[in-house]
């Protein structure tokens, strides 16, 4: 089946030649997303996703349906580099790595160091009223999400 009655058909609500576009393009698309991004690979599968999602939400705005693999192809990159740009801009330390270096340092943590119940009840206070009733009932009361 060629991509332009692929694509034609998926317009027309069918789920099954979405199913295939998606197994044809996502080894492709996972290339990209690995060769900028140079992440594990749960990471490029949800870049995947999310480049796939758009892709299937803008289907409507593509001109020249042979030219979706190049066009998808764009939208992956966008998104891979939207990631690393994100990535950037907070960068994140585990919690672990933190309580390891001070306890490597010879710097023990001290209960000064750390909130006090009143001070932590009181943060949590200022949230939102919802959120701070779903944390509450998450983290100290221990209720599942």
């Amino acid at each position: 089946m060629d991509i332009e009655e692929l694509i034609g058909r998926i317009k027309e609500g069918d789920n099954v030649a979405l199913e295939t576009l998606y197994e044809t393009y996502a080894p492709m698309m996972r290339n990209v997303c690995v060769n900028i991004t140079n992440e594990d690979e749960d990471i490029v599968n949800d870049l995947v996703q999310m480049a796939f999602i758009r892709a299937y939400y803008s289907i409507f705005q593509l001109r020249d349906a042979s030219k979706f693999g190049e066009w998808v192809a764009t939208i992956t990159k966008n998104v891979a580099l939207k990631h690393l740009a994100q990535k950037r801009k907070m960068p994140l330390v585990p919690f672990s790595s933190t309580m390891e270096e001070e306890m490597d340092n010879g710097r023990a943590v001290s209960s000064d160091s750390l909130l006090a119940e009143k001070d932590l009840l009181e943060l949590i206070d200022q949230l939102p009223k919802g959120y701070g009733r779903v944390f509450r009932m998450s983290v100290i009361e221990g209720y599942s999400h």
